[in-house]
C-alpha cells in the first residue's frame, strides 16, 4: 500500500479523564491537511470517552474515533495501524503532551538522515499546563547497533518516537503478546533484517529535543509500574529471541543472563525470597550455564511477577508449529481427566502445535474411553511404548524424533534423566 506524504497521530486512552483534553489540545495546534488523528478509546470507565467526542466535534482536520473495550496499548496501537494513510506514524499516549513542534520537527529530521524510527528525549512533570519546551536546535544523530541498545539496555518509549508506517506495517506492529508497546516496537525494528539473510538493516536515528512530557502524578500510569515494565520488557525480550532465528548466540545469552538477574532481584528486594530457593539456584546456574530454553525462561518470568495481580498479563500465544512431547507412565482414567486442562491450555498456548501423547506403560485411555476428549487435543499417541522406567535406557539413545518442548508429568528422577535425552 502507498502512504501520502504526511503523519498518521495515534492516540491511545485508558482512563485519562484529567489529561486526554490537554493530550489533544497539544495535537490539534500542529495538524494541518498532511495529518489525520486516530484516537482509541480502550474501554475507559472514566468520562475520557465523553471528553475525546466533545474535542473532536470540530477539528477541521481528518480525524477517527475507536471505541474498544479494554485490550491494551499494543492491541489498541495495531487496530489503529489499519487506518493509518499518511507515511509516518506518531505515538502519543492519552495522559502526555507533545512539543509544539514535534510533527513538523520529527517528520524534517527523519528526511534529513532518511530515518525508519527516530526518538526524542523525555521527560516529566507535575505541572503540564507551565511546562515550558525548549527552543533550543537540535540535530538528530544516527543511533549506532541500536539493536544492542534496546536489548541489553532495555530502552524503549512510545509518545518519543516517529516511525515510518511502512517500516512498522513490515515488522507485524507492536507484539500483541506484551501489554505495553515500548520495547516490542524498537526491538522489532532494530533486528527486523534478522529474519532474513541479506535483509537491510532499517535505520534509527535519536534527538536530545524533548519531544514529550507525562505526568509525574498520574499514580495509575502504567510505566510508573516498575513490576509491569519490568514483566514487559521480559516477555518482550524473549519474544523477540524466538522471532529472530538468525540474532547471535552472544547476544541471546547476554539478553537471557539480563532477564534472570532483573528477575531474581525482584523476587529477592519484593518477593523476598531467600537464597536457598530454587530461583537463587537457578540465578547462580545461570552464571555458569546459560542453555535454557525460552519456554523455561518464561516461566520464570511469570513465576516472579505472580503475586504482582495488578501487573497486566495477556495470554500468551506462539503461533510457530512446535512439537510437543507429553510423557505419561500408566495412562489411568483419574490422572488422564487431571491433565485435560493442562492440554487445552496447551493448545490454547500454541494453536499449530503437533501433541505427541506418550503412554509409557500399557494402553491410553486417550485412545479408549476418553478419545472423544482428545479430538484438537492431542495429534499423535503412541502406547505401551516402553520408556521411562529402566535403568539401561541412560545408556542407549531413545528412538524418537526431535521435539521442541518435552512434558514429564510424571516427574521421577530416573524419567526425567532418560527423557532429557531426546533432543529439544
Amino acid at each position: 500500500m502507498a502512504y501520502k506524504d504526511g503523519v498518521s497521530i495515534i492516540v491511545t486512552v485508558f482512563n485519562k479523564q484529567d489529561y486526554i483534553e490537554k493530550t489533544l489540545k497539544s495535537i490539534f495546534k500542529q495538524m494541518n491537511s498532511l495529518t489525520q488523528l486516530i484516537v482509541v478509546n480502550d474501554g475507559s470507565t472514566d468520562n475520557s470517552l465523553k471528553l475525546i467526542k466533545k474535542n473532536l466535534q470540530n477539528l477541521k482536520y481528518e480525524n477517527k474515533l475507536i471505541t474498544q473495550k479494554n485490550l491494551g496499548p499494543s492491541i489498541s496501537i495495531n487496530n489503529a495501524l489499519r487506518f493509518a494513510k499518511y507515511s509516518y506514524i506518531k505515538l502519543v499516549d492519552g495522559d502526555d503532551i507533545i512539543a509544539p513542534d514535534a510533527l513538523s520537527y520529527m517528520k524534517k529530521e527523519m528526511n534529513r538522515l532518511n530515518l525508519d524510527l527516530l526518538y526524542g528525549y523525555w521527560e516529566w512533570s507535575d505541572q503540564l499546563d507551565r511546562f515550558k519546551f525548549k527552543k533550543k536546535l537540535y540535530l538528530a544523530n544516527l543511533i549506532k547497533n541500536p539493536l544492542k541498545k534496546f536489548l541489553i539496555s532495555g530502552w524503549g518509549g512510545s509518545s518519543n518516537l516517529m516511525v515510518k508506517t511502512q517500516a512498522l506495517i513490515a515488522v507485524g506492529g507492536c507484539d500483541e503478546n506484551v501489554f505495553v508497546q515500548d520495547f516490542s516496537i524498537p526491538m522489532r525494528i532494530a533486528g527486523f533484517h534478522l529474519k532474513k539473510k541479506n535483509k537491510k538493516p532499517f535505520v534509527i536515528g535519536q534527538s536530545n529535543k524533548t519531544i514529550c512530557v507525562g505526568p509525574v502524578t498520574q499514580e495509575s500510569r502504567i510505566m510508573n509500574n516498575k513490576g509491569q515494565t519490568l514483566f514487559d520488557l521480559s516477555l518482550a525480550t524473549l519474544n523477540f529471541i524466538e522471532e529472530h532465528p538468525n540474532l547471535s548466540e552472544d547476544i541471546k545469552n547476554k539478553c537471557k543472563k539480563k532477564i534472570i538477574a532483573r528477575c531474581w532481584s525482584w523476587q529477592r528486594k519484593v518477593n523476598r525470597e531467600s537464597l536457598c530457593s530454587k530461583s537463587f539456584l537457578f540465578y547462580v546456574k545461570s552464571k555458569i550455564y546459560n542453555n535454557f530454553s525460552s519456554e523455561r525462561l518464561r516461566y520464570f518470568v511469570f513465576q516472579t511477577w505472580k503475586k504482582q495481580s495488578y501487573i497486566r498479563k495477556l495470554d500468551f500465544v506462539c503461533k510457530d508449529k512446535k512439537k510437543i512431547l507429553i510423557y505419561v507412565g500408566l495412562d489411568l482414567l483419574g490422572d488422564a481427566l487431571i491433565k485435560l486442562p493442562m492440554l487445552r491450555t496447551l493448545k490454547k498456548i500454541f494453536p499449530n502445535s503437533h501433541v505427541t501423547w506418550i503412554a509409557g506403560k500399557g494402553n491410553s485411555v486417550f485412545n479408549g474411553s476418553l478419545k472423544k476428549f482428545s479430538h484438537n487435543l492431542i495429534d499423535k499417541i503412541v502406547e505401551n511404548a516402553n520408556i521411562g522406567s529402566r535403568i539401561s535406557e541412560l545408556f542407549f539413545p531413545i528412538k524418537t524424533e526431535d521435539f521442541d518442548i518435552v512434558i514429564d508429568t510424571q516427574k521421577r528422577f530416573l524419567t526425567t534423566l532418560i527423557l532429557k535425552k531426546i533432543k529439544t
